[in-house]
């Protein structure tokens, strides 16, 4: 609230408490729940959905996650107690932020044992939560309710969460293989902010409750493993003013994408996620934030002993427990039984005294190898990929090779023969490797001549334009249609071979005539002989000379030469104030080339600049020199044709330094049919 409305407020507050007597009662000082992020103990379990597998034999899973969530918690209500249903109340000060900031790490543990059980173990420990209590204020005449915020916000550090109990059996499918797995458990939490006292800050329940049956279902797929959770979780109802927590239907579903690599020791998977809830109390069932969403996606690096996992994600249904943002950060340590030294221990239970016992292992005379590869199965895996290679000489012992007759004998699959980024099934030529010049990159081919004009790129100025062997400089390997440089295309001109004069008469065949040109084509300018005029101290064209007459011309060139971008410098004599004469000269290279434009030249191909009075090219204290200075220069900017690697010394470097393109396109994208200048 702004403080110039803080006294008067109060004032009024005052005046109304006197005159209608209100009973204000702080909020409940019991627990309520507003954290969703309960993540699973298993080794293989993603964030907040468990997966159907347990994991090794006999195998301990420690870690922890540590989670930032803002505003999981949040109600509407205002910041003085006279708002009410006031709809002037902004939405901001409608909002109270029971918890703002929460900073929780979760202490995890599980053990697996028989090859299909799992206990685990879940801590939550509140580092850190900040938010602010609120107080029911009741209208004592009207009845009417609402909620005001305390002025100070609260802070808590150390605050020991509900603890949480897991037991679930693997009772379809087999360990980390393709196919269907599915595991049925059930899940307690352990009240333990009720009965420590430390509850009143909303993170915990107030009361035990379980979730049973919790069905885990999963599908494994070469490197792609799907999961999907569905539970009935049953507590005892509570209820915060509107918002109301029971017996729900829980629900989460994932994938992942784990990304092959050559050492068995190292992984990376990428992995998304939902997690939401369907609240079965009466009371909220048909509305919204019964319905609690929210998804998290991430990556999680897995070497033979440890997992890392980093990610964030956010509210999708907004209801307690929902933050608008999260992040995530994961450690577990899950050690995989080294490969022991066999040295059977012969008993009646384990014939072949892998530690396996009989009723559970499917080679019970024959033990198993314990690589990490279906370990649990008790088969000894000399060749766990089935390639033919046996795995002590195979680099990717879990990926078969390929037997394409490239390096067949390492064991890996090559995907890539020729290593130039395009798989072998995209590549035409997947023993040679794209070039990357710029031209049919997709196709994995190199192109030693991509315009396919003989002349090879190495030593093709214009490499993806072919070269026209009209007789005029053949050997550079680019198109030649003005050979002339007269500015009218050989298609066009009836003298190739021959400047046109512009003097306006017949000046679009392309040949020479009779009288003074009004400019000359230079290759880097147009050389305006007869200059562009405009009328004094203004930007209007000075109709009464040729000015407009050569623009039209330059416009029908510029039109049948698309390659080409031109700069319009205009510049005038130190007459006025340099600040008004730079402007003057900005808006008439301007009007030049609105009038270009107007006559179909692209717009993106002519730059502009006004130099003011700061480049004279005569004396300003004499009249022809300030005449001089009043011009117009038109500049031609030709592509850029990159020079080409050498192929032996005879070779020539031709270099250019400017900055446009390194290839030449004579296309026509102006639509330079719609002028036509001849009588």
């Amino acid at each position: 609230m702004r403080p110039n409305r803080c006294i008067p407020l109060l004032a009024f507050a005052f005046v109304v408490l006197l005159a209608f007597p209100a009973r204000a009662q702080h909020t409940p000082a019991f627990p309520f729940p507003s954290n969703l992020f309960e993540p699973a103990p298993g080794a293989r379990d993603f964030p907040m959905t468990e997966s159907p597998e347990v994991g090794e034999d006999l195998r301990p899973n420690l870690g922890f996650y540590l989670s930032y969530q803002y505003r999981t918690f949040a109600v509407m209500g205002c910041s003085g107690t006279t708002c009410g249903d006031d709809v002037s109340v902004s939405q901001t000060e409608r909002t109270i932020d029971l918890v703002k900031h929460v900073l929780v790490s979760d202490l995890l543990a599980s053990f697996n044992f028989l090859s299909r059980f799992q206990f685990g173990l879940a801590v939550p420990l509140y580092i850190w939560q900040t938010g602010r209590h609120s107080t029911l204020v009741t209208d004592a005449q009207s009845g009417a309710s609402w909620l005001v915020s305390d002025s100070n916000a609260y802070q808590t550090m150390g605050v020991l969460g509900d603890i949480r109990l897991y037991l679930k059996a693997r009772v379809v499918g087999r360990e980390n293989r393709d196919g269907f797995a599915l595991s049925v458990g059930v899940a307690a939490s352990l009240p333990m902010t009720a009965w420590t006292g430390q509850g009143e800050n909303y993170n915990g329940a107030a009361h035990f409750s379980v979730t049973a049956p919790q069905i885990a279902m999963g599908y494994r797929v070469g490197h792609l493993h799907i999961a999907a959770n569905l539970g009935a979780l049953w507590r005892e109802k509570q209820q915060f003013y509107s918002a109301v927590v029971g017996h729900a239907l829980k629900y989460a579903g994932a994938v992942s994408y784990e990304f092959p690599l050559r050492a068995d020791a190292f992984g990376l998977t990428l992995f998304g996620e939902l997690y939401g809830q369907k609240s079965l109390a009466s009371e909220n069932f048909n509305d919204l934030d019964s319905a609690p969403l929210l998804f998290n996606g991430g990556v999680r690096i897995n070497t033979r002993n440890v997992a890392i996992t980093a990610g964030a994600g956010g509210g999708i249904i907004s209801a307690p427990g929902v933050p608008q943002v999260q992040g995530i950060f994961g450690f577990s340590w899950h050690p995989k039984p080294p490969p022991p030294e066999y040295n059977p221990m012969i008993t009646e239970w384990d014939r072949d005294g892998d530690g396996i016992p009989n009723e559970y292992d499917l080679c019970p005379d024959e033990p198993e190898d314990y690589d990490g590869f279906e370990d649990e199965d008790g088969c000894p895996e000399p060749d766990n990929d089935g390639d033919g290679i046996p795995d002590g000489y195979d680099l990717c012992p879990n990926d078969p090779e390929d037997f394409d007759g490239f390096r067949d004998d390492d064991g890996c699959p090559d995907l890539d023969h020729d290593e130039d980024g395009i798989l072998d099934p995209y590549d035409m030529c997947p023993d040679e490797p794209e070039d990357y010049d710029g031209f049919e990159d997709e196709d994995g081919c190199p192109e030693y001549d991509n315009d396919g004009d003989g002349i090879p790129d190495a030593q093709d100025l214009c490499p993806n334009d072919p070269e026209d062997f009209d007789g005029f400089e053949d050997e550079d390997g680019c198109p030649d249609h003005d050979n002339d440089f007269d500015g009218v295309p050989d298609y066009l001109d009836m003298c190739p071979d021959e400047p046109e004069t512009w003097n306006g008469r017949t000046d679009y065949d392309g040949c020479p005539d009779r009288g003074a040109a009004l400019f000359k084509i230079e290759p880097e300018r147009f050389n305006l002989i007869a200059g562009l005029n405009f009328k004094t101290k203004s930007a209007e064209f000075n109709n009464r000379d040729s000015t407009v007459q050569i623009l039209d011309m330059i416009a029908w060139i510029a039109v049948r030469n698309p390659i080409l971008r031109y700069e319009v410098v205009a510049h005038t004599d130190s007459t006025g104030k340099a600040e008004t004469n730079r402007t003057l000269t900005e808006n008439r290279a301007a009007n030049i080339k609105a009038y270009l434009v107007s006559k179909g030249v692209a717009e993106g191909r002519i730059s502009v600049e006004g130099m003011g009075d700061t480049q004279p090219i005569e004396s300003n204290a004499r009249t022809s020199g300030r005449k001089a200075n009043n011009r117009v220069d038109i500049r031609i900017i030709r592509p850029n044709l990159a020079p080409r690697p050498a192929v032996d010394e005879d070779v020539m470097d031709f270099t250019d330094d400017d900055d446009f393109g390194d290839t030449m396109d004579f296309t026509d994208d102006d639509d330079g049919d719609v002028m036509d200048f001849t009588e």
